[in-house]
C-alpha cells in the first residue's frame, strides 16, 4: 500500500494492484477494501501443490 500512496501523491491514478504471489494472507481482501482491484499471478496454494507433485 505504500508504493499506492507514493504514486498516488505524485499525481498517479492507481485502480489496481499485481502481485507475483497472493499469499493468501489477506492482500487480496485489503486491496479489494481499499478500492483497489488485485491480481495475482501464481497463488501460493499453487507453488505448493506444484512442489509437492515434483
Amino acid at each position: 500500500m505504500l508504493a499506492v500512496e507514493r504514486l498516488r501523491a505524485v499525481g498517479y491514478q492507481v485502480n489496481q494492484v499485481i502481485a507475483l504471489v497472493d499469499r493468501q494472507q489477506g492482500g487480496a481482501a485489503f486491496y479489494q477494501s481499499q478500492g483497489l482491484d488485485f491480481r495475482a499471478v501464481f497463488s501460493i496454494e499453487e507453488i505448493s501443490n506444484a512442489y509437492l507433485k515434483m
